[in-house]
């Protein structure tokens, strides 16, 4: 059965918008992988860290596109933007899921950090 694209824009919404690990443990399948910046994550260390780490002022989330990468998989990309104090995070992101007996399960997230030429070493 095609996995539901509102369903998966509210699940990627709900996991952006998560202050601890509970939603990603809950979304995500138990052999899932994070890439972070500088990590590449189990759902245990990358739910933890989510768990200790410090809340997001304000979010946005916006969901440029699915992909289906399979009968039973598709790829959400999004741009995120995230506001602490002020402090901006600004990535893109891709989280790949794939369609379970319990519905949909996140399989794979990744985060690229936006780039500028500031960002260049000197």
């Amino acid at each position: 059965m095609p996995i539901d694209h509102d369903l998966l824009v509210h699940v990627e919404t709900s996991l952006a918008r998560a202050q601890d690990g509970a939603t990603v443990r809950r979304w995500a399948h138990p052999d899932a992988i994070f890439v972070v910046p500088g990590f590449v994550l189990g759902l245990d260390d990358y739910a933890g860290a989510l768990d200790v780490s410090e809340e997001w002022d304000r979010i946005e989330v916006e969901h440029d596109r699915t992909v289906r990468v399979g009968d039973d998989a598709v790829a959400v990309v999004s741009r995120f933007t995230g506001l602490r104090g002020d402090r901006v995070y600004r990535a893109d992101t891709v989280s790949t899921y794939v369609d379970t007996v319990e519905g949909p399960r996140l399989v794979t997230h990744q985060h690229t950090p936006e780039w500028t030429p500031d960002d260049e070493p000197r």
